[in-house]
């Protein structure tokens, strides 16, 4: 908070006023450590920062959603528990709340087995695709032509 007072003085008398303003928190920043996240188990941690002092709090987004449960500075997210997507955060202090940050985005891992599938008959292998997300899409391409068809985790 800042305060501002007006002191007046006519006739020898004098009057003051007083008004206080709080501050915007300045537009916190986002660091990420460990994304994407690439193994079963595996963590990875978004880091919300902004450079106005005060008590602060933090409210993190994925996409426009706000991420229940989290008021530090740090997010932590497991592999498998669908975190790809764009994040943001804000910082609130003395119940002013910043604006947002500038979106991060956190890659999806995926993953092909078998991973090296040589001495087979490529056209008698089964492939699997693999992503650390819950509502994933598919599309197996050879070389970087899409294949008509293959839009299944499966190949």
């Amino acid at each position: 908070n800042v305060g501002f007072t007006c002191e007046a003085t006519a006739n020898s008398v004098m009057g003051t006023a007083t008004v206080n303003f709080s501050v915007k928190p300045q537009q916190p920043t986002i660091t990420a450590t460990g994304m994407p996240i690439t193994a079963s188990g595996g963590t990875g941690t978004l880091t919300c920062a902004t450079a106005s002092s005060g008590t602060t709090t933090y409210k993190w987004f994925q996409g426009s959603t706000e991420v229940s449960g989290q008021a530090g500075a740090e997010l932590v997210r497991t592999y498998g528990s669908n975190p790809s997507g764009e994040y943001t955060c804000k910082a609130t202090i003395n119940t002013v709340e910043s604006d947002a940050s500038a979106a991060t985005t956190v890659a999806t891992h995926v993953a092909i087995s078998p991973a090296s599938p040589s001495g087979v008959d490529a056209a008698t292998v089964t492939m699997t695709c693999s992503a650390d997300a819950t509502t994933a899409t598919y599309v197996w391409k050879k070389g970087s032509t899409a294949i008509t068809g293959a839009t299944a985790a499966e190949y």
